[in-house]
């Protein structure tokens, strides 16, 4: 099993009616690796919490392929025609399968088809030359486009960790004031020579334990950027979210611009 995997897809992102061409980025995703070397990737989609996995069988070192199509989703609509028996109902089945774009939506063009994927171990990645004309894509039994597809994808290990104080590092407490906000909060700390950390530094419950670090330089602090807090969803943040995806979600550090726009940079300095 390889879980907690950073996935990258450029997909059609899902709204309320319809979906548009976007970016998921950071979703969790994990796939397992069978002792014949067949690859399984657990929900394919982005877009789709379909529960389900996507098999791709080995052709060589390296070298998989995704044979076409899948079954991925599918689920049962209570049907409430009085005039059939209580508890019948329609099963709608949705397959995987390689789509190519006509017009504005999206055709399988053959019975069956194949996409091709490479794995080294720690990553996986779609291979598509096409852009988003030819996608993974999500169709029903008459082929129809379900609205879901990805022209690129990728299952990437993390390349940190979270961020642990060292054992001996000396206890202290900070107090934290944020923009925007009239009080300050305390929080706990720890301090290794140079270095000092902060719990909680988030206002996102999900996170009261995750550790942020900081390293005095001089007379001035500087915080590094991309420090993993761990795992989170959209609705851990306030507000309902269609989204049930778990992101990987990491502190960032910005430069404050006019109007209110922000510059992602390395590191920053108090």
């Amino acid at each position: 099993m390889h879980d907690n995997l950073y996935r990258h897809s450029d997909a059609y992102v899902r709204g309320w009616t319809s979906s548009k061409p976007g970016v998921y980025d950071g979703a969790v995703g994990k796939l397992v690796e069978a002792p014949d070397g067949t690859l399984y990737i657990f929900n394919p989609f982005s877009s789709l919490a379909s529960n389900t996995w996507l098999k791709l069988d080995k052709v060589s070192d390296g070298k998989y392929v995704a044979k076409l199509p899948q079954l991925i989703y599918s689920y049962i609509e209570d049907d409430d025609d009085e005039d059939e028996e209580a508890g019948e109902g329609v099963q709608h089945n949705y397959y995987a399968q390689r789509m190519v774009k006509s017009g504005d939506t999206y055709v399988v063009p053959n019975e069956t088809s194949e996409i091709n994927f490479t794995w080294n171990g720690s990553k996986l990645e779609m291979e598509n030359t096409a852009g988003s004309s030819v996608i993974l894509g999500v169709a029903d039994k008459d082929k129809k486009w379900y609205e879901h597809g990805s022209w690129t994808l990728t299952f990437s290990t993390l390349p940190s960790g979270l961020i642990t104080p060292p054992a001996g590092a000396k206890e202290k407490q900070y107090q934290i004031a944020y923009t925007g906000s009239t009080t300050a909060r305390i929080l706990d700390g720890r301090v290794d020579g140079n270095d000092i950390y902060v719990k909680g530094l988030s206002t996102a419950g999900v996170f009261k334990d995750a550790w942020v670090k900081f390293t005095i330089d001089g007379d001035k602090v500087k915080m590094a950027g991309a420090q993993y807090l761990g795992q989170a969803k959209r609705e851990d943040f306030g507000g309902y979210s269609s989204d049930k995806s778990a992101y990987h979600v990491y502190a960032m550090t910005y430069k404050r611009l006019g109007n209110d726009e922000l510059e992602l940079k390395d590191e920053i300095t108090f």
